[in-house]
């Protein structure tokens, strides 16, 4: 995981420190994982639709691979994104997933790349996945990305 070093003065907070964790060499990952449902979207969604995924990231090279199974969507999959914000804020795409999904049901998989940036985010559970359906094209079960036990 990517650590930062903050001071706070007042509400003035700088950032001293952001650099990925001096012990990991390459090909070391950190997992993290996702519990989707409709509650976590923003607005809230009634659906019976949930899912759970799990990412797994190798930090030094930007790179993760993922794998999500959903279930019970109203409809078939039209989008499938990682957005960047925190827990209960609608935040912008960062990775577009869509190819890998299909169908109301099912588990996709497949890669990515993230920015040092976008890597920052995630260790600051700042990076939500969103399945989108006609239905609810807005989204309709959402999961933050949380560091995995």
């Amino acid at each position: 995981m990517i650590r930062c070093t903050a001071l706070a003065a007042g509400v003035l907070v700088a950032m001293i420190g952001c650099v990925p964790p001096v012990n990991m060499g390459p090909g070391e990952t950190t997992t993290y994982s996702a519990t989707l449902d409709g509650t976590q979207e923003t607005p809230s969604v009634d659906t019976a639709a949930s899912g759970s995924g799990t990412f797994t990231v190798d930090a030094n090279v930007g790179t993760f691979t993922y794998e999500v199974t959903y279930s019970s969507l109203t409809g078939p999959v039209i989008a499938a994104h990682l957005h960047q914000a925190p827990i209960g804020v609608a935040g912008g795409v960062i990775v577009d997933l869509s190819d890998d999904f299909t169908g109301a049901s099912g588990t996709a998989s497949g890669s990515g790349s993230l920015t040092a940036a976008q890597l920052q985010a995630l260790a600051n559970v700042q990076v939500y996945i969103n399945i989108h359906t006609a239905m609810h094209t807005d989204g309709e079960i959402r999961g933050q990305l949380v560091e995995a036990p």
